[in-house]
């Protein structure tokens, strides 16, 4: 006949009292003595403190009494709250007399509080007599904890790196005094610890802390939280994550660019050139170039480059640095723009750029061929007559074959062998000419034509603050002939003759006539005025 036996709470005080979580006790009895005598020894709840939501693991432990004459088969063993089973166990195991089984039952709860369960376990002796036994426990469940998310960048050995922790409250009720503290294997802390005065229910909130790879490889973050639950509760979560730290690639390249990409025209070859297909005076330099220049700092590492700083220098000179605005996150580019208007050479710039990543300094440079803007002045379209005074006349255009602005141009007959300057044009103030532009200027000067063979022509003009002197021999055009020699002058014979003309048949009294020539003694030049008498005054 199989029996079946209800602890009795009477026998309360005469058995092993096992406190549950929530303070609750239990107790155990068993049958008659020649039944199976099986009680509920203990019930461990962990973690100590459950959450809503999360596993929560009950070990029921079973013993049966040495003096027991008979081994128990446990069928079942389960936890109820009320008519509720929550979690079971069929079969775990036998128990002989004096041997001790623990079973480990887990449930999740889903509301918080205070719980009232029942653990239930039946057995059955080797004469199929079936004993029960009850043992009421207490658990109280808190909600559930804050929510921890790790966000850990890529990370190279020996770069801080900023792990942002990330914490939101899932429950309906306020925690506080919100502690976080996060380390790692393979990681040294650099400010690795941040607090949370509080944080509303359904409230998310972002901290950074900073650790430093020391090694390549996998790696693992913890974050470890403590706070305090709205029933005044001291509670603890934390979170781990693997993360893979590369070796440290410290790669930078540097560009160097003109800010304007416009360019001038070609300097316009020398005056020789102009007047006929001769050599020229002067090269031909090129276009020149802008006098600010970009500096692109381009990070192909896998760590921020910081404290990025360009410093130009010039020949044996060395300008102002200038900071890169930073730090340049890696595959990101940064530039800063630099000033070479006070570098007056042609020349090579280099551009050393200096920077720290992964905890080591780094440089690297960058070579830019500078050619500054500047102002020289050509002389074109220059041409020779002589006058109706005699003298030779010089005509043409000053141009500023650079693109920046000369002043104070002025052009000069100079001296030279049967070539003299004379008035009204010995030299002519032009002004200032801006970059690719012209101005005219005309001269005059005597000339010895047997014994000429070259015009000089000097040119003077400021640029950048500085004075330039050019000296310019232009070939004589020896088929030019003075207008006393029959040719070359502008004088218009038919012209003349027609005056004359009408001046005798009009009746006019010619009172006196002057003539002029130019008489050539030896490379000297006299003018001899002859003056006619005139008859009875004017």
């Amino acid at each position: 006949m199989e029996r079946s036996t209800v602890l009795a709470v009477a026998v309360l005080v005469a058995l092993p009292v096992v406190v549950g979580v929530g303070g609750q006790a239990g107790t155990a009895v068993a049958d008659p003595p020649d039944d199976a005598r099986v009680t509920v020894t203990d019930v461990a709840v962990s973690p100590g403190t459950p959450v809503t939501g999360e596993p929560v693991t009950m070990a029921v432990t079973l013993r049966n009494s040495a003096g027991s004459p008979s081994p128990a088969a446990v069928e079942w063993v389960a936890v109820r709250e009320g008519d509720r089973t929550l979690v079971n166990a069929t079969d775990p195991g036998t128990l002989s007399g004096g041997e001790t089984l623990t079973i480990p039952l887990t449930a999740r709860f889903d509301s918080a509080g205070e719980h009232e369960l029942t653990v239930v376990a039946v057995a059955t002796d080797e004469n199929g007599n079936r004993t029960r036994v009850e043992r009421p426990l207490s658990v109280v469940v808190e909600r559930a904890p804050p929510q921890v998310e790790l966000g850990v960048p890529p990370s190279a050995v020996g770069e801080p790196t900023r792990v942002a922790v990330t914490v939101a409250n899932p429950t309906t009720e306020p925690v506080r005094n919100l502690a976080l503290s996060v380390d790692g294997d393979g990681f040294d802390p650099v400010a690795n610890r941040a607090t949370v005065p509080d944080l509303a229910a359904g409230e998310t909130t972002t901290v950074n802390v900073t650790l430093r790879p020391t090694a390549a490889g996998e790696g693992s973050v913890r974050a470890d939280l403590s706070y305090t639950t709205a029933a005044g509760v001291r509670a603890n979560t934390s979170l781990s994550r693997t993360v893979s730290v590369a070796p440290a690639d410290r790669d930078v390249g540097v560009r160097v660019e003109p800010v304007s990409e416009d360019e001038a025209e070609p300097a316009i070859g020398g005056v020789e050139g102009v007047l006929g297909g001769g050599q020229t005076t002067e090269e031909d330099e090129g276009p020149r170039r802008p006098t600010t220049v970009e500096v692109t700092v381009t990070n192909f590492g896998n760590a921020p480059a910081r404290a990025v700083v360009v410093r130009p220098v010039a020949g044996d000179r060395t300008l102002p640095r200038q900071a890169v605005p930073g730090p340049v996150a890696p595959g990101e580019s940064a530039s800063v723009t630099v000033d070479l208007s006070s570098v007056d050479r042609a020349g090579e710039v280099r551009f050393s750029v200096e920077y720290r990543m992964a905890g080591d300094e780094g440089s690297v440079e960058a070579a830019y061929d500078y050619r500054p803007a500047t102002g020289s002045v050509a002389l074109t379209g220059v041409s020779m007559r002589f006058g109706e005074d005699g003298a030779l006349h010089v005509e043409g255009n000053a141009g500023n074959v650079g693109d920046a602005e000369v002043t104070g141009v002025v052009v000069a007959v100079g001296n030279a062998t049967g070539v003299e300057p004379t008035y009204p044009r010995r030299n002519y103030f032009v002004g200032t000419v801006e970059g690719s532009e012209f101005a005219p200027f005309e001269l005059t000067a005597d000339v010895d034509a047997p014994n000429a063979t070259v015009v000089p022509l000097v040119v003077t003009y400021t640029v950048d603050g500085v004075q330039q002197t050019r000296r310019i021999r232009i070939p004589y055009d020896d088929s030019l002939t003075p207008p006393d020699e029959g040719g070359g002058g502008p004088v218009d014979s038919g012209l003349l003759l027609g005056v004359l003309v009408g001046v005798a048949l009009v009746g006019i009294p010619l009172g006196g006539w002057a003539a002029v020539r130019r008489i050539r003694d030896g490379g000297e030049r006299q003018r001899v005025r002859a003056d006619a008498d005139r008859d009875g005054g004017d």
